[in-house]
């Protein structure tokens, strides 16, 4: 509802492992002010992307549902994948030509297609 805060939090979901992400957002994001509240690796997890089981390790940390999260991909393939274990998705740079061979089924398709991440500030609002 317009004008209550809102219970964001943002994090990390990658087949690297945790300490060369946590590096890597402590170089890039915190520098400028940008802070993750969770960085899930798939050594913690002892999992890798596509796995079910991998995407299911972001509601059990964060304590959101699935319909709670949108998942920023870097790929068509992130994409699908997150959208088929049922998250909203947004492909970051991504072409919507380049999805109809993969899905085959217009409902797997990314719910949002950035051209620059500082949209992600504009579908939260």
């Amino acid at each position: 509802k317009t004008g209550e805060p809102r219970n964001l939090k943002f994090g990390t979901l990658s087949n690297g492992d945790t300490a060369t992400l946590t590096n890597i957002t402590s170089l890039f994001f915190y520098e400028n002010g940008f802070k993750f509240d969770y960085i899930i690796g798939c050594q913690g997890a002892g999992l890798f992307k596509p796995e079910p089981q991998f995407y299911q390790q972001v509601e059990k940390i964060s304590g959101f549902q699935k319909h709670e999260i949108l998942h920023v991909a870097g790929s068509g393939f992130d994409a699908f994948m997150a959208k088929l274990y049922g998250y909203r998705a947004a492909w970051n740079f991504g072409d919507p030509a380049q999805l109809e061979n993969l899905t085959g089924d217009p409902k797997y398709n990314p719910d949002f297609y950035l051209t620059d991440l500082t949209q992600i500030l504009q579908l939260l609002q």
